[in-house]
This record gives structure tokens, C-alpha cells and sequence, in this order.
């Protein structure tokens, strides 16, 4: 379980900054070399590789002490195929040969997370110390201020999407709305994440308390998403359309019929934009495929940079480059492919 763990983290490490300290961040170096984006990508195949046989074998896993599965050591394996899946699809848009990568991502999706019983849920209840991090951001700490986005309220909208009211609170009109950050609007018609008393999200305050929420880290509907892009990029619309549907089941939202190709693909990544949210998988799934269009920030003068663009990563913190000589300056940084990782080598059109 603590390689899954592991190859999680640095998986997520490596789709935020490319190249990341790995092979020598653990040990007596305070000036840790970099890894190749790439290489670390491979290491976390071979991490989760080992977690799944060890898992397979005799002993009892971690049982009692397992806050997300209770023990279940099948539900960890089918966990770690999806996360393998998820970090294949992070690799196909720089592949020299799409259609392999692909194929990789079928069989480890067919082997991961096949009911929602299975999905890997943070822990979380409504102790201090316990509450899910975005109730405590907006009610407790920092700005307090986190609100619906015009983009994903609108397509919930569109389709009388039943995850409204799980995901926002309605706004002060009685309905659901998203702020715009390029267009000036009234505060009363922009949903916020959690309200007043009686006005709140699902996610914010669940039946089982404010902050018990447990937070979706990989789950059945992402699998399926997966399995329903790879089948659709490898010429399998029957196949993807079914893996779309069955995302869609789970919500429950009725099946869509008769979709093939680009429509389809645009499908199956709008409902993947909706279903992930509060997931930073959805700007990973944005640089592969840029679905659902995005309208950024307009910086203006403040950042000319990124006038009408979303990044593509992240800068290396300040502090690991106050330290850490191997660390490119920011100047170096922004010349690199566009301010791009390696594995994201064509900004969106």
C-alpha cells in the first residue's frame, strides 16, 4: 500500500514540475539531482507493478489500520490498475506510437476499479483535525472564498446535471451560477461552495457532518472515462460509447446514443470535466485533449505571459531553488517548451 502510495505522489509530483528530484531525494544529499519526467513516469509504473504482486500474495495486508479500504487488499489492486491507466494516458500525447500507449491503458483499466464500492475515497469526518481540506479552506482558513466557474456550471446546467447541488451551494437568487473572471457580474448570481445556514453543498456538509466528505481520489466513473477515451483514440466507438454510458449510469444521467468520433471524444471528456471535479486530473486530461474549450484568464499587464493561456505547469518553489543548485532558474524554466513538461509538447490551439 505505501508504494502505492508513493508512485501516487510522485506521479502527481511529476505531471506538476516535469523533472523532479526522485531517485536522490531520499538519503544524505541536500542537493538532490532531477529525474527525467519520463524516467519517473517509469518508475512509478514499476512501483505500482510491485504493490499489485505483493498485494496478490499470501499476507494480510494492512487490515485494521486501512482508513480506505478496511483491509481489502482486492480493492487496492483494482485501485493501483487504474492509477497505472491514469499515468499511461499522462505519457500517450508525446508517444511516437499513440495506438501502443493506448492499448497499455485497456488492459490496466480493464483490470482496475469496476463499481463505485471500489473507489479510493480520502478519509475524512468531521474531527478538527479529520475535515476535508476544502471545507476547511472555505469556512475556517485562508479566503473563504471559493466559488462555482462559469465553464462547468454552465454545462451542468445545460443538462440538468443531478451533481449540482452536491458540488455548490445555490446562489443568492435560488439557482446555480458560475463567476466569469473575464466579465465583470453581479455577486448574487454566482454559486459559492458552501452558504448561509441551510445553503450549502453536499460536498461541504454531508449527512455524515460539515468536513466528513471523503474526498474522490480514483474511482469507477474515472476508470471507465478512461477506457471510453482509449477505446475511442484506438477506432472502438462501440466500445468508448459503452464505457461513456457507464460512467454516466453511476451518476444516474440517461444514456447517450448514435455518438461517434470527434462528438463522441468531446463527450466523453466534457463528462470527464464534470465528474472530476475538485480533481487536478481535469488539467491533465485539458493539455492532452483541450476538451471542454476553456476561455483563460485574461492577465493583462500584470502577467503579459500568460495573456490567454492556462499553464502548463508549475514553477519549482522558491525555496527548493534557494537551496538546491540543480533547480533551473524561472527565466530557464519558462524557455522550456513553451513553459510545458516534457509529456505535453503542443499548447492547446
Amino acid at each position: 500500500v505505501a508504494k502505492i502510495w508513493e508512485a501516487f505522489n510522485m506521479g502527481v509530483a511529476a505531471d506538476l514540475w516535469g523533472n523532479v528530484p526522485y531517485t536522490d531525494a531520499v538519503g544524505g544529499s541536500a542537493t538532490p539531482t532531477l529525474d527525467n519526467q519520463m524516467t519517473v513516469y517509469d518508475s512509478v509504473q514499476s512501483l505500482l507493478s510491485q504493490a499489485i504482486i505483493e498485494l496478490g500474495g499470501p499476507g494480510n495486508g494492512p487490515l485494521g489500520n486501512d482508513l480506505v479500504y478496511g483491509g481489502d487488499k482486492a480493492k487496492w489492486i483494482a485501485a493501483a490498475h487504474t492509477l497505472k491507466a491514469r499515468f499511461l494516458l499522462h505519457t500517450v500525447e508525446a508517444a511516437a506510437t499513440k495506438a501502443t500507449v493506448y492499448g497499455s491503458v485497456i488492459a490496466q483499466a480493464t483490470a482496475g476499479i469496476t463499481s463505485t464500492a471500489g473507489d479510493l475515497l480520502a478519509y475524512h469526518s468531521p474531527a478538527t483535525s479529520e475535515r476535508n481540506i476544502w471545507y476547511q479552506f472555505q469556512t475556517t482558513t485562508f479566503g473563504q472564498d471559493l466559488v462555482a466557474g462559469k465553464a462547468l456550471v454552465d454545462i451542468m446546467n445545460a443538462r440538468g446535471d443531478p451533481r449540482l447541488p452536491q458540488y455548490f451551494a445555490k446562489n443568492a437568487l435560488g439557482t446555480y451560477g458560475g463567476d466569469d473572471p473575464n466579465v465583470a457580474q453581479p455577486g448574487n448570481t454566482v454559486s459559492p461552495l458552501n452558504g448561509i445556514s441551510g445553503n450549502t453543498s453536499l460536498r461541504m456538509c454531508p449527512a455524515a457532518g460539515c468536513g466528513a466528505f471523503r474526498q474522490p481520489l480514483v474511482t469507477y466513473q474515472e476508470n471507465e472515462l478512461i477506457l471510453a477515451e482509449a477505446y475511442n483514440q484506438t477506432g472502438s466507438d462501440p466500445l468508448a460509447l459503452t464505457h461513456l454510458n457507464n460512467a454516466r449510469a453511476a451518476v444516474p444521467l440517461p444514456a447517450l446514443v448514435g455518438i461517434t468520433g470527434v462528438a463522441l471524444l468531446d463527450s466523453i471528456m466534457t463528462e470527464k470535466y464534470v465528474t472530476l471535479f475538485q480533481n487536478m486530473e481535469t488539467w491533465n486530461d485539458y493539455r492532452r485533449m483541450c476538451i471542454p474549450r476553456l476561455t483563460p484568464y485574461n492577465t493583462g499587464a500584470v502577467n503579459p505571459q500568460w495573456r490567454g493561456k492556462i499553464p502548463g505547469r508549475l514553477f519549482y518553489g522558491g525555496t527548493e531553488m534557494n537551496v538546491n543548485p540543480n533547480i533551473p532558474q524561472p527565466s530557464a524554466q519558462l524557455s522550456a517548451n513553451g513553459f510545458r513538461n516534457p509529456n505535453d509538447p503542443a499548447d492547446c490551439p
